[in-house]
């Protein structure tokens, strides 16, 4: 027998992912979160959490199904569909939606947006929230690569995606989430533009080393292939590209 006062009994919170997977409308849910409001079977706002929408992507990510992913990209991409096209006449959403879209991003940074809403995200580019003005406004947009380089765009050609991904790399900020881009149209390509990441981020060791680290899955051919990219470069910048290469063979 339970004794425990009935006014002491608090239903115990769900799990952030059976909250969304119960929700009737997924994308009202998204959107309480993506503002930092807390759904009602999720339990109070944590005041050591910096994000409900960071621990349901990250649990997302580790645990949700195909078929969920697939459910919450649908979710954001209505999201993002309605808030974009209430943008004003200068190119900028509004304050509440403003500040939501940075959590909104989270979700295209894990997983792959739709054909169109890829399309979407890479128009958003030339909006002025998506700028770099300002601190906030560049973040925006390393998260809209980031997602660009998940999820390409299907009606942006192989030739217009490189010139895309190849110019937002001359940004030290932008350049490693350009080059995965570049790498996701093809090894290839990735190979092509490694100098220009190098000569982008040759003091920061950890960057190159990240850059290095997307090709470690590709096999001993491309292996080889980007050992003789590097060998053709000059001696002076060849060696220090060379390390890393050395150091993820002894591993």
């Amino acid at each position: 027998m339970n004794n425990t006062p009935e006014r002491l009994r608090v239903p115990r919170p769900t799990s952030v992912l059976a909250s969304f997977e119960g929700a009737e409308d997924p994308a009202a849910w998204l959107s309480l979160v993506a503002r930092g409001i807390y759904p009602s079977d999720v339990g109070s706002a944590d005041p050591m959490e910096r994000s409900l929408m960071l621990r349901f992507t990250d649990v997302l990510v580790r645990w949700g199904t195909p078929q969920l992913k697939e459910r919450v990209s649908q979710a954001g991409g209505e999201i993002l569909k309605a808030w974009t096209e209430q943008c004003g006449s200068d190119n900028r959403l509004a304050g509440t939606e403003r500040k939501a879209l940075d959590e909104l991003m989270l979700i295209f940074e894990c997983i792959p947006a739709r054909p169109d809403i890829s399309t979407r995200l890479y128009n958003l580019i030339s909006c002025q929230d998506f700028d770099k003005s300002s601190k906030e406004n560049r973040r925006l947009r390393r998260m809209a690569i980031i997602a660009l380089a998940i999820s390409n765009p299907p009606d942006m050609s192989r030739e217009k995606l490189e010139s895309f991904f190849a110019e937002e790399m001359k940004d030290k900020m932008f350049a490693l989430a350009a080059f995965a881009g570049l790498r996701r149209i093809s090894s290839e390509i990735g190979i092509k533009h490694l100098r220009d990441l190098f000569e982008v981020v040759k003091d920061d060791q950890i960057a190159w080393r990240l850059g290095v680290n997307m090709f470690c899955d590709q096999g001993d051919v491309i292996r080889e292939m980007v050992l003789k990219e590097i060998s053709e470069w000059p001696i002076d910048i060849r060696s220090l590209a060379e390390t890393e290469i050395e150091r993820r063979a002894k591993l």
